[in-house]
C-alpha cells in the first residue's frame, strides 16, 4: 500500500536542467581546526547571500548535494504540472522548465503566495555564526529560507512547558548579563512566548475549536504531522489577524480596518460556516451565541480590540532581528523592518518540506530542536560535515 504522507510522484520525464544540479565553489573558511569548501547554488530559483564575517558564501558539498537532491525530485514534480496543465489546453509538454518558472512554482502556496510577489523571498542564508563555531551554519551545514516569512516563533509541548528563541540579556556596567539563565528563560515564558500562545490558541479555536498544536518533534518521519500541525497554526494566526488589518504588502492605506468592515467580515465567515461553533470570547465564554444574537456590537468591539492590541504585541514573538529586553526586564522591538503578522508564521510548499525531511532527512527547526524549537526558517544536517563525514564540534 502506498504512503499516503509520501510526495507526490512525477510520470513525465524530465531531464534536470543546469540549474537545478550546478554547484559553484565560492571558495574556502575555517572552521575550528579546518578547512571547508563552500558553495553557491540556486535553489528553489533563489541563490544564497553573502556574509560579511566570511570570504565565502553558501554551504559546503555535504548539504549541497542533498539540496540537488531534493529539488530534482521537485523539478520533475514542477514540470508535470506544466505538462498536465499544456495538455488539458491541448498543447505539447515543454522540452524544460525555465529558472523562473521553477521559482514560481517552489514559492507559490507560500507567502508571499502572489505570482507577482515571488520577487520579495528572501535568498537563502547559508554561512553565518562566525562568533558560535557550534552553530551548523558556522560549518555550512545549514540553512535558512524565506527568512522574513518564517520566523523563529514560540511552541510549546504537550505538558504546556513553552520553549522558543531566546535573546540576550541586558549588560551592566562590567559587561556581565544582568540576568542568569534561568531569571531570562522565566522572562522568555512571561513576556514573549505565553502571550503569544494565548494568541495562537484564540486563533485556532475560532477556526479550528481547539488550541494550537505547536509541539516539538525530533522524528523526520512525522513530517506529514509537522507540516499540517504548523501550517494550520499559521493559517489560523494569519486569518485572526486579517480581521481587522490588511497585509503591509498589499500596500491598502491605512492597514487598519475599521470597526465596521472588521464586523461584515466576521459575521460573514459566521454566516459561511467557518467560524468553529466551539470558538470563544477573550473572556473564555462562547463567542458564536455572543455574536448570532440581535446586539452582537460589543462582543465584536471587544474581540476587534483585542486583535489590534494582538496585532502590535505579536510582532516581538515572531521579532526580526532579537527582541530588545531592558534591565528592568521591559521587552521592546528593534529599530529594524519587522514581520508582518498578516503573512502568517510558516511558509513553505508542502512538497518543498516534505521532500527536505521525509526524503533528504534534514532536520527541521521547526520541531526538531527540543523544547526551544520554533525555528521555522531552518534546515540541517544535525551535525556538522566535511567531506561526507560528521565531524564532532571541537573549541580551538
Amino acid at each position: 500500500m502506498a504512503d499516503p504522507a509520501a510526495p507526490p510522484q512525477a510520470t513525465a520525464t524530465a531531464v534536470p536542467p543546469a540549474f537545478i544540479t550546478d554547484l559553484t565553489e565560492t571558495g574556502e573558511i575555517d572552521w575550528t581546526d579546518r578547512k571547508v569548501k563552500l558553495f553557491d547554488m540556486s535553489f528553489l530559483g533563489k541563490r544564497f547571500g553573502t556574509n560579511k564575517d566570511f570570504p565565502a558564501n553558501g554551504i559546503n558539498k555535504d548539504l549541497a548535494q542533498r539540496l540537488v537532491r531534493a529539488q530534482t525530485a521537485l523539478y520533475a514534480l514542477a514540470y508535470q504540472d506544466k505538462v498536465d496543465d499544456l495538455a488539458a489546453a491541448g498543447q505539447p509538454a515543454p522540452a524544460a522548465l525555465t529558472e523562473a518558472e521553477f521559482r514560481v512554482w517552489c514559492w507559490t502556496g507560500q507567502q508571499p503566495g502572489d505570482v507577482n510577489q515571488v520577487a520579495q523571498v528572501d535568498l537563502h542564508v547559508g554561512i553565518k555564526d562566525k562568533k558560535n563555531p557550534n552553530s551548523k551554519h558556522a560549518s555550512g551545514s545549514a540553512l535558512d529560507i524565506n527568512v522574513f516569512a518564517n520566523p523563529y516563533m514560540p511552541v510549546r509541548d504537550g505538558s504546556g512547558t513553552l520553549g522558543g528563541e531566546i535573546h540576550s540579556s541586558p549588560k551592566d556596567a562590567a559587561k556581565k548579563p544582568i540576568f542568569d539563565a534561568p531569571t531570562l528563560r522565566k522572562l522568555h515564558e512571561d513576556k514573549l512566548w505565553r502571550p503569544a500562545m494565548v494568541i495562537f490558541d484564540r486563533a485556532s479555536m475560532l477556526y479550528e475549536g481547539v488550541p494550537a498544536d505547536l509541539h516539538p518533534d525530533l522524528n523526520g518521519a512525522n513530517a506529514a504531522d509537522m507540516y499540517k500541525r504548523f501550517r494550520t497554526a499559521s493559517y489560523c494566526i494569519e486569518s485572526y489577524f486579517r480581521f481587522a488589518f490588511n497585509p503591509v504588502r498589499s500596500k491598502i492605506n491605512p492597514l487598519q480596518k475599521t470597526f465596521a468592515e472588521f464586523k461584515t467580515e466576521i459575521l460573514n465567515e459566521l454566516s459561511d460556516g467557518f467560524i468553529d461553533p466551539k470558538a470563544v470570547h477573550i473572556d473564555g465564554t462562547p463567542l458564536v451565541p455572543a455574536i448570532s444574537g440581535p446586539n452582537p456590537d460589543p462582543t465584536l468591539q471587544a474581540f476587534y480590540d483585542q486583535i489590534v492590541a494582538d496585532y502590535a504585541f505579536f510582532k516581538m514573538p515572531i521579532v526580526s532581528g532579537s527582541v530588545v529586553i531592558g534591565a528592568d526586564g521591559s521587552v521592546s522591538l528593534p529599530g529594524n523592518a519587522q514581520r508582518d503578522p498578516c503573512n502568517a508564521v510558516f511558509n513553505v510548499r508542502q512538497e518543498v518540506f516534505m521532500e527536505m525531511v521525509k526524503i533528504q532527512k534534514l532536520r527541521w527547526g521547526g520541531t526538531m530542536f527540543g523544547k526551544d524549537s520554533g525555528d521555522t526558517m531552518h534546515f540541517d544536517l544535525n551535525g556538522h560535515f566535511i567531506d561526507g563525514e560528521q565531524v564532532p564540534f571541537k573549541k580551538t
